[in-house]
């Protein structure tokens, strides 16, 4: 009573402070940046983040603590009572979710670090509490939850550190030393959950029960009939609260304190997850997951974190037995020695079943393990654990990749009473290939599933290319490579000792005939024998019969032997410092001399093996057949890079590869290797041309794992054009960096164009239907195929960065996959020769061709020149060359030659063909430019030789509308490129020496994007004149360009600009200014009031290099400046100084603006509607005082009008704002003296 009294207290007391806090609950607002598919939350604010996030019901995200978080510090006094009132209320994650099972399904991996003072508590008594009220699917690895409290009511359920309710849920490596409070359905780790797997955690708190439990258990609660919930090495505190548990081991405080408890943690884990200070730093008092704390050794009956620098033999340590950890490269743990072995052994059954791993040398267990019957002699010092034997599950156990790479493991020594026996006990999807396993002993007379590579496996497992000498021993279900499988085994050789009782076979056990068995083979005395297996004498293995005979097609060569060359091996081997075996007449040998070839298709009908060498013509290699396909292939990878290849003929792999969905059908005779795999480096990769000629290569099948796949796999700076690849397939689901024609290229000068495809791909990542990833040109291609990827894959070519240029291509909208920079298209339109026309882009070459109206319909475009051109027609697509629509160049009809009639002008340009002009009138010795038309017929007349003509503008001139922007940089695509007047000529007796007048009107949205010398209006003249012209909004240069200027680039002899204005934007490297680039003669009453970037020799009007520069201005801000020409601010041109400084004396008005009449203009304009700029004693005006008829000048006719005026005569013109010109504030006769006296 007195201790329910007590609880009540304390209870009353949290609802007290539940008042107190609710108001400070804390709302996050700003989310953990995402890196690498992962959040990565360093702060409490990051964790509310994460809670409200995964509430909104984004259930499949990832997350990792980059730090310790603290919501509360500390929450809890020594007692496990609140210390005051928590600032933060935590909302269990998922609590809003109705059941578990559809609720967060992510991995939160605490990577070591540590959440504190998390604080909930259930005022309803709703339940569902804990870091997750509720979780499906979900991980949760590698954290600590400590200082934190978990409290309700009587009627609170569901309750646990990590989680309230789970389904399927994952935790390892978790620990608590929370305050747990609850009614029913409570544990330290999960509350109560339907399947999981808890291995490796510890609980240290305390529980507080409302009440009797019935389903509660320090880790969590599991009938001892549901093998459903699995819990694998866990722990709590005996004291905990909860006096038992029926998974978990109870530990006492000097357990937890001694580091028993941390070594016990770290025992079936392959590296060293929870650490402990015992003797080195500051003393823990428990286990901990932060790696800054020390490893925990057990030694001479002590735990201690002292191990003496480690003494690797043969990669374990001779003091602490310590495995060594392999090196992991591409994707591959490196075995390098047992230690290796028993680490990966020891990794991948801690649960990293789907890691890959690789020998790079023979790995020796127990030396001279079996006598020459093959029985075991002696002690074996070390006792191999077979790999996945831990896994009650076959389901659960290793999916990844083990290469022997063809090097062996000797001396394993596995003897067991248990079932599943073997290299791999288990194995679920893995793979074991290219590995002999020698002088190794497996088994038991009372073992089970026992086999020398693999003792059970389910689903898709194979082995392939092994090898075994092994003694194999047990009751039932065994074999001399496999004991039971339902995957496959390939080109496999066993030559061992095996005895069993029932279901026991030379290969895989023939129950039920599981599995597949593909071309293996059996030494006759083995001790057992197989019906879907060859059995072969000791004569034929020491012949080299077997060998040739386990390499199958001969395509790829695994097996070796030396049969009359070098020291004689009497079976095959793995090992390629071997010499590889051919078939003569009645003989096997390492001699190629001693068989001949005979071709079919390029390939050697007898060997199967070698291949033709196609013919070296113009340097190019010519492709006839798949031999010599794949001698080219072989010739490349053999380190010639840099040749070519030309298709002669379409090429035959594999016929009828694909089924009508692009399904694979049938088993393919020929894999395709890639070209290029063999390169580590894509630099040192292909580097030729390899044309199609309009070709077509067909049933190519590279069907593999890992990375780069297609025609080639990886490329440096290479084309591939006019090919196309049918009925082909590529990748596998493992695959990235998968293409019909590269796999990868990372490097500029890659171009693939002309190309066709309607092969299959598939791969994971960074795939698509033309190449895999590119960064530089794909062009006028076209996929037709069918590609299933995962991420970062695209129609054409992967979209990860965006990185390469796709110009004119195209995808069937039906593929698989689209892409935002390709254009799709359906079925009717590549059928309806469309898509033909358009790959052929503008007509100019013609590659793509297609049968629609004539011969034999073609359903998609053909690069075979035997079908028909395609033509343009009204609403149609055809081969009738009467029915196409007109191709315009310069005026004439690509396609049939025809002369445009230049029917319809806009802005004097033909509207049918874009290039036909309207010629100006010519009047008193001047064309009269009125369009942009006319002006393009001035260029092309000068630049035919007319270089004496002289011109002059009668209106306003735009040839593209808003070029700039505000900044004085080219927006989108103009319409109209500049060709500047006279770049055509290399003698300066053929340019321009006449007089361009712009007449006071302006030239606006010139684009004269220029390469090399003389950019501008004019590119060159000489004695030539250009005045009165405004060119506006416009764009001359580029970054190589030399001698480039908005008037001219460059002026010979006596060439002349005035009165010219120019606000164009100038880009150059030489010799380039705002006005012009070099000048010999004069730049006179000129201003530059754009954007100029120029280098050398370069100045804001005129290049430094010579010419005379006379009353010239420039705004100060146009990027460069000049000593001979005056730098004025946007003031000063607003004024209206500037206008009357370019006016000179005064004498001849070129120069207006609207000052303080009119609309106000803020520069200079050469336009006379707008108003003289007169000067006054302050400033600048438009009023010119005592001017009262307006004509520009004071004289006795304004003195006469104001006489007139003051008697009352009626005037039709009179201004009277200029009639005071004394200024004293009346019209009278003071007026006219004082005129009268100034004159």
């Amino acid at each position: 009573m007195g201790k329910l009294k007590t609880l009540t207290a304390f209870l009353v007391g949290i609802v007290l402070v539940t008042v107190g806090f609710a108001l400070n609950t804390f709302s996050a607002t700003t989310p953990p940046q995402a890196s690498d598919g992962y959040y990565e939350l360093d702060s409490y604010e990051d964790l509310v983040w994460f809670q409200q996030y995964i509430d909104a019901g984004n259930l499949e995200i990832n997350a990792r603590l980059t730090a310790d978080i603290v919501a509360n510090e500390n929450l809890l006094n020594d007692k496990g009572t609140l210390n005051g009132t928590p600032s933060n209320v935590w909302t269990p994650i998922g609590r809003n979710f109705k059941f578990a099972t559809s609720s967060y399904n992510g991995t939160l991996d605490g990577a070591g670090h540590s959440i504190t003072g998390l604080f909930f508590y259930d005022t309803k008594g709703a339940g569902y509490y804990g870091l997750f009220a509720k979780m499906s699917r979900g991980t949760v690895k590698n954290l600590a939850i400590v200082d934190s409290f978990f409290a309700g009511t009587s009627n609170s359920n569901y309750v646990g550190t990590f989680v309230g309710e789970g389904y399927a849920v994952n935790l390892e490596n978790c620990y608590s030393n929370a305050i747990i409070i609850a009614r029913d359905y409570y544990g330290g780790i999960v509350g109560k959950t339907s399947v999981a797997n808890i291995k490796n955690c510890l609980y240290s708190g305390t529980f507080r029960m409302l009440g009797s439990s019935t389903y509660a258990d320090p880790i969590v609660k599991k009938n001892s009939t549901d093998n459903s919930i699995r819990v694998y090495n866990c722990y709590y505190k005996g004291d905990c609260g909860l006096n038992s548990s029926t998974v978990a081991t109870a530990v006492t405080t000097n357990g937890l304190a001694s580091g028993q408890v941390t070594y016990l943690l770290n025992r079936n884990q392959s590296s060293d997850v929870w650490r402990q200070n015992i003797d080195i730093g500051e003393k823990d008092s428990n286990p901990t997951l932060d790696s800054s704390h020390h490893i925990v050794f057990y030694y001479n009956n002590t735990y201690t974190n002292y191990c003496s620098v480690h003494s690797w033999k043969n990669g374990i340590c001779s003091v602490c037995s310590s495995v060594e950890e392999p090196q992991l490269v591409d994707d591959y743990y490196e075995i390098g020695n047992y230690g290796n072995l028993v680490w990966f052994q020891q990794y991948v059954d801690a649960g990293n079943v789907k890691i890959n791993a690789k020998l790079t040398t023979n790995i020796v267990a127990n030396e001279n393990l079996l006598d020459s019957s093959g029985n075991v002699q002696g002690t074996p010092k070390y006792n191999w654990t077979p790999i996945g034997k831990v896994y009650s599950l076959v389901q659960n156990s290793y999916r990844g990749i083990f290469d022997g790479a063809g090097y062996s493991i000797s001396g394993l020594y596995a003897n067991s009473t248990n079932d599943y026996c073997g290299f791999f006990g288990k194995s679920h999807d893995g793979t074991i290939k290219n590995l002999s396993i020698v002088d190794s002993y497996f088994g038991g007379e009372n073992c089970s599933y026992v086999g020398t590579f693999i003792g059970s496996n389910v689903s898709n497992s194979s082995v392939e290319n092994c090898y075994s000498s092994a003694t194999i021993v047990s009751y039932r279900h065994s074999g001399g490579i496999a004991g039971e499988i339902t995957g496959k085994i390939s080109n496999s050789l066993y030559n061992g000792k095996i005895s069993g009782k029932d279901y026991c076979n030379a290969i895989a056990s023939d129950y039920r005939n599981f599995g597949k068995l593909t071309n293996c083979y059996y030494n006759k005395n083995c001790g057992a024998s197989s019906e879907r297996a060859t059995l072969v004498t000791d004569k034929q293995l020491a012949s080299g019969e077997v060998t040739y005979l386990l390499n199958g097609s001969q395509n790829n060569i695994i097996w070796y032997q030396n049969v009359d060359k070098g020291e004689k091996d009497n079976a095959p081997t793995l090992n390629s410092e071997h010499y590889r075996v051919y078939k003569g007449d009645n003989i096997y040998t390492n001699d190629l001399d001693k068989h001949s070839h005979v071709y079919k298709n390029g390939i050697c009908t007898y060997c199967e093996y070698g291949v033709e060498e196609p013919q070296l013509v113009d340097n190019y290699y010519e492709i006839a057949n798949y031999g010599n396909l794949i001698w080219f292939q072989q010739y490349v990878d053999t380190g010639n890079v840099n040749i070519n290849a030309r298709l002669t003929s379409n090429i035959v792999a594999n016929e009828n590869l694909l089924d009508s969905s692009g399904n694979v059908q049938g088993t393919p005779k020929y894999n395709w290797v890639p070209i290029g795999k063999v390169y580590s480096s894509g630099s040192d990769s292909y580097n030729g041309v390899f044309d199609g000629a309009g070709y077509s290569i067909s049933g190519l099948y590279a069907n593999g794992t890992g990375e780069y796949w297609g025609f080639f796999s990886k490329v440096y700076k290479c084309t591939i054009k006019n090919l196309s690849i049918v009925d082909s397939y590529f990748g596998g689901k493992g695959c990235s960096n998968v293409g019909t024609f590269i796999g990868y290229s990372g490097y500029d000068d890659v171009n693939i164009e002309n190309c066709y495809s309607s092969a299959t791909i598939v791969g994971s990542s960074y795939c698509g239907g033309i190449v895999g990833q590119i960064k530089s040109t794909v062009s006028d291609c076209l996929y037709n195929g069918k590609i299933t990827v995962n991420k970062y894959s695209n129609a054409i070519a992967s979209d990860y960065g965006g990185y390469g240029k796709l110009t004119n291509c195209y995808y069937n909208e039906n593929c698989g996959l689209s892409s935002d920079r390709a254009t799709a298209v359906t079925d009717e339109q590549l059928a309806s020769g469309e898509v033909a026309y358009l790959l052929n882009s503008d007509q100019s070459a013609i590659k793509w061709y297609q049968n629609i109206d004539k011969g034999e319909k073609d359903n998609a475009p053909t690069l075979s020149s035997e079908h028909y051109r395609v033509y343009k027609g009204d609403n149609i697509y055809t081969n009738d060359l009467d029915k196409h629509s007109h191709v315009y160049n310069k005026g004439i009809c690509d396609i049939c030659n025809k002369v445009c009639t230049h029917e319809k002008y806009e802005k004097g340009i033909c509207i049918e063909c874009n290039y036909g002009v309207e010629e100006p009138q010519l009047v008193d010795g001047y064309y009269e430019i009125s369009s942009y038309g006319n002006l393009i017929w001035f260029q092309r007349y000068v630049d035919a030789g007319n270089v004496n003509i002289n011109a002059r503008l009668t209106t306003n001139i735009v040839a593209n509308e808003n070029l700039l922007d505000s900044s004085g940089n080219v927006q989108g695509t103009p319409k109209y490129n500049w060709m500047p007047i006279g770049k055509v000529y290399s003698q300066l007796v053929r340019l321009y020496s006449g007089v361009f007048d712009g007449a006071g009107y302006s030239i606006s949205g010139l684009y004269g994007n220029c390469t090399g010398n003389y950019c501008g209006f004019f590119g060159q003249m000489n004695n030539g004149t250009i005045k009165n012209l405004s060119i506006v909004d416009s764009y001359f240069g580029g970054t190589s360009c030399n001698k480039v200027g908005s008037f001219v680039g460059c002026a010979w002899n006596d060439g002349n600009i005035e009165n010219c204005y120019s606000n164009a934007t100038i880009v150059g490297k030489y010799y380039c200014g705002g006005i012009a680039g070099i000048i010999s003669d004069t730049v006179s009453d000129c201003l530059y009031n754009g954007k100029i970037i120029g280098n050398y020799y370069s100045n804001v009007i005129v290049s430094d290099t010579g010419g005379t520069i006379k009353n010239c201005y420039y705004n100060e801000n146009c990027g460069l400046s000049s000593s001979r020409a005056t730098a004025v601010t946007d003031d000063q041109l607003s004024s209206g100084e500037v206008a009357y400084l370019l006016n000179g004396n005064q004498s001849a008005i070129a120069w207006y603006q609207n000052v303080d009449k009119g609309e106000k203009d803020n520069v200079p304009t050469l336009n006379s509607e707008h108003y003289t700029v007169y000067k006054k004693n302050n400033g600048y005006t438009n009023i010119l005082l005592g001017d009262v008829n307006d004509d520009g000048k004071v004289d006795r006719k304004d003195a006469v009008l104001i006489l007139k005026n003051i008697s009352g005569i009626a005037l039709d013109k009179f201004s009277t704002e200029n009639a005071d010109y004394n200024g004293d504030g009346a019209i009278n006769s003071l007026d006219v003296i004082a005129i009268m006296k100034n004159l």
